[in-house]
């Protein structure tokens, strides 16, 4: 019977996202229809801090990160789309190949980890830890030397892993398909994007296409100059929703043809549908808030008038079915934004992480820590 692999890996304790601890898991052989992998590079940005604090349905103890890139390590019993050796990118929603065109987010996304909640996961993907008390974040659980996934949250790459590919699986996805999966954007459209993050980096990467006529960033003032090369008109400063919103309708008083809102800042998502263009104005919501329990609200009369307000999560992919699509828009953009997303002075090891993470999230917004395993 085998014992598994010891892997050292980082979890979270408590709701107090400062506990990011550094523990060693003993990671059992993979169970049918699962596959352990050998880590290499995930990401980190200072949203994902609020985001491993206060899940609703967290148990805790369990092991952090949803993203990142490894090797094939051992494959399941039924498991015969991977095999030892491959290349592999982990993504946060499981594929579903009975869906296409609909949703990544089927009931199915739930029933593959457990009856009702990501959380509830197979006793055996528990099985971090001697008395099974360890989960993995959101069903997925990335910062770990080994690591196990069921097979559907995994999907090829070309090539060895590297730090480009890292945030393949979240910021990449959610945000540089957007503007062709989640609103369809038209060519010379005024836009307006919510946040000056590493989401807003890749989304306003992947406008460029489009020509637009104008994006204006609603952001950091001094993310200003990265923004402006990859052509945002100008950054307007990310203060009062009031504010902001009086500035962006100055500059367009018609509205805007589409908006997105991926600052994590709750207070910005009403101002995103009320700046949108009357009869049809969209705006995509594509990050989670900062604050838990958060909630938004607009008057009926906002959408009566024409306005969509719309949903999306990780760029609606579905790995199932883009898994082509979703490399080749990869490769489009990783060599122009990689610099900016993942500076060389921003990789750290396993071990230097629970001491480095607040200091590095402070730096350029846009930035993602990469770990090194």
């Amino acid at each position: 019977m085998e014992t598994g692999l010891d892997s050292k890996a980082i979890i979270c304790e408590t709701e107090d996202r400062d506990e990011f601890k550094v523990t060693t898991l003993n990671v059992k052989a993979p169970a049918p229809g699962f596959v352990r992998v050998q880590m290499k590079y995930a990401s980190f940005s200072k949203h994902d801090g609020f985001h491993h604090s206060y899940d609703s349905n967290a148990e805790y103890p369990f092991l952090a990160g949803y993203d990142g890139v490894g090797i094939v390590d051992e494959v399941g019993e039924g498991v015969e789309e991977y095999k030892k050796g491959d290349s592999v990118a982990v993504f946060y929603v499981p594929g579903n190949p009975t869906l296409k065109g609909k949703t990544n987010l089927p009931d199915h996304a739930v029933k593959i980890l457990g009856k009702g909640k990501f959380w509830k996961l197979p006793a055996h993907l528990q099985a971090y830890s001697d008395d099974k008390s360890i989960a993995g974040f959101q069903g997925v659980g990335t910062w770990s030397q080994y690591a196990c996934f069921h097979a559907a949250h995994l999907t090829k790459l070309d090539a060895e892993p590297t730090i480009k590919d890292a945030a393949l699986g979240s910021a990449l996805c959610t945000g540089y398909l957007a503007p062709s999966r989640v609103l369809k954007v038209d060519e010379d459209a005024t836009i307006a994007i919510f946040g000056s993050n590493s989401v807003g980096l890749t989304l306003i990467s992947g406008l460029k296409k489009y020509n637009p006529k104008k994006v204006v960033v609603v952001g950091n003032v001094d993310d200003q100059e990265v923004f402006e090369k990859f052509g945002a008109t100008y950054i307007v400063d990310e203060g009062e929703p009031t504010d902001v919103q009086a500035k962006l309708m100055e500059e367009s008083a018609s509205g805007y043809d589409f908006t997105f809102e991926a600052s994590n800042f709750k207070r910005f998502g009403t101002v995103a549908l009320e700046i949108c263009h009357k009869g049809w104005g969209k705006c995509a919501l594509l990050t989670k808030s900062d604050e838990k329990d958060a909630t938004i609200s607009t008057k009926p009369f906002q959408l009566v008038t024409g306005r969509h307000w719309i949903g999306s999560f990780m760029g609606n992919v579905n790995i199932a079915h883009d898994h082509e699509d979703l490399l080749k828009d990869h490769s489009e953009i990783t060599d122009s934004i990689s610099e900016y997303l993942y500076p060389e002075d921003h990789v750290v090891s396993i071990d230097e992480f629970p001491s480095k993470w607040k200091e590095l999230s402070e730096t350029a917004t846009y930035h993602r820590t990469i770990i090194e395993f």
